[in-house]
C-alpha cells in the first residue's frame, strides 16, 4: 500500500515534469530539475537520520501530510 500512495502522492509528477514546469513560469528548465532532484536528496538523507529516532509511522505519516500541504500549495500557485 505504501508504494501505491507514493504513486498516488504527485511526487513522481512534480519529478518528471519539473524542468517544464520551471519553463513554463519563466526559470530555467535544467536548473529547476537540478533543484528539485537535490530537494528530493536531502530529503531521503534527512529521512534517513530521522527514521531511527521517530520510527517509521510516525515518520510516515507525517511527510505524507507535510508533502500533501506541499503538492496543494503548489497547485495553487501554479494554477
Amino acid at each position: 500500500m505504501v508504494m501505491v500512495f507514493q504513486q498516488l502522492s504527485g511526487i513522481n509528477v512534480l519529478i518528471f515534469y519539473s524542468s517544464n514546469i520551471f519553463t513554463q513560469i519563466g526559470k530555467s528548465g535544467p536548473v529547476g530539475a537540478s533543484i528539485v532532484n537535490f530537494a528530493n536528496l536531502v530529503g531521503a538523507v534527512v529521512g534517513m537520520g530521522l527514521l531511527t529516532k521517530v520510527g517509521r509511522k510516525p515518520l510516515l505519516v507525517s511527510t505524507s501530510c507535510l508533502m500533501t500541504a506541499c503538492m496543494i500549495g503548489m497547485g495553487i500557485v501554479f494554477n
